[in-house]
């Protein structure tokens, strides 16, 4: 069987041109193949097999024109072991699935020659190289990005992590007043508190729950402020109202501070 490349518009040069560019990889070795081709022609269609020319696997079709339909692996003895179906959604990853099938039963059943298994030794070699290439690329990325933030962890002095309400400390005891209009409880709880972290607070806030005689909740008083400074001091000035029981005892039950 003589297998060769065919050149141009006429004796195959069709065919030739469409397994170049419909079958860009060989599905044994992996490579970017040089095909050859043998043609057989019959009564009512033609036999095409294409040869990789650097690992020497072959592809076969039964066609009647120049258009790919249907692939049939074939071994380095011509015996036809697997069919597979060309259309247009066809991707190559379909062929390099099936090297694998047959290379299975090649150490199951003994079905190819002996002569053949270098080809798909080879085809595995490749694969583990490309998968140890990956591997150390990923990992040079990750020990970038830990040697990066060590390098900013030893670098930024100390104190400088997002503030958090527990470093918003007290500094005049909170005192609350009540006015009454209307039948309504109008509150005001004052006090002071200060900053200590070394970060500015963009945003603070401090919210107090209101009680009456009884200990029910009869409401709450809210005060806020944009921008504590780094070891500032926070004269809030909590407002709130109650329209049922007039306020009696009060406890702060939320500080909120946020960092952009």
């Amino acid at each position: 069987m003589e297998f060769k490349r065919f050149e141009g518009f006429f004796g195959g040069g069709l065919l030739q041109k469409e397994f170049d560019e419909k079958l860009p990889k060989c599905p044994f070795c992996g490579e970017y193949p040089h095909w050859l081709l043998n043609h057989k022609t019959g009564w009512s269609s033609n036999s095409t097999t294409c040869m990789c020319e650097k690992c020497k696997g072959k592809l076969n079709i039964i066609h009647s024109g120049l258009t790919i339909d249907d692939l049939q692996v074939v071994d380095l003895g011509e015996k036809n072991i697997h069919n597979l179906a060309l259309n247009a959604s066809y991707h190559i990853i379909a062929l390099n699935s099936l090297a694998k099938i047959v290379k299975t039963a090649d150490a199951q059943n003994n079905f190819f020659e002996q002569e053949s298994t270098p080809n798909i030794t080879h085809n595995v070699g490749i694969d583990h190289s490309t998968t140890k290439k990956q591997t150390g690329v990923i990992l040079g990325i990750i020990s970038f990005i830990v040697a990066f933030c060590l390098f900013l962890w030893i670098l930024l002095p100390a104190g400088v992590s997002s503030p958090t309400s527990s470093q918003l400390k007290p500094v005049m005891q909170s005192s609350m007043s009540v006015e009454e209009s209307f039948g309504y409880y109008y509150v005001t709880i004052t006090g002071s508190t200060k900053n200590t972290s070394k970060k500015t607070m963009d945003y603070v806030s401090i919210t107090f729950t209101l009680y009456d005689s009884a200990g029910n909740v009869v409401g709450t008083a809210i005060d806020n402020q944009s921008g504590l400074g780094a070891g500032e001091t926070w004269i809030y000035s909590a407002s709130g109202i109650s329209t049922t029981n007039r306020p009696v005892s009060w406890k702060s039950t939320d500080i909120t501070v946020i960092c952009y």
